[in-house]
């Protein structure tokens, strides 16, 4: 029984762990990327339509765009702080986000 709880706990770790790393290359692709990414389309999308060579609904979706984008960001740095608290709790020890 005892062992059987071990294994149990051992394996929720450990994927609990592999979420994080997953996690982690997403928000890698956002702070190595993505946001600069989005936040250049809309400085591009902003300069060219001023020039009159880009229309309106352009402008609006490059935002909507980099809207969306952090909004995931956002969303995948809470769900990496709450991977992190649930791995803690197994392993009843704190974790630095950095140590990983």
């Amino acid at each position: 029984r005892f062992e059987h709880t071990v294994l149990k706990i051992t394996h929720e770790a450990l994927a609990t762990f592999a979420r994080l790393i997953e996690i982690q290359r997403r928000i890698d692709l956002f702070e190595n990327g993505l946001l600069q990414l989005t936040k250049q389309a809309v400085a591009s999308g902003i300069t060219s339509y001023l020039a009159g060579t880009f229309n309106q609904s352009s402008v609006v979706e490059a935002l909507r765009t980099q809207q969306n984008t952090s909004y995931s960001y956002q969303e995948a740095l809470a769900n990496f702080e709450i991977q992190l608290a649930e791995l803690e709790a197994l392993i009843g020890k704190n974790l630095e986000s950095g140590s990983l």
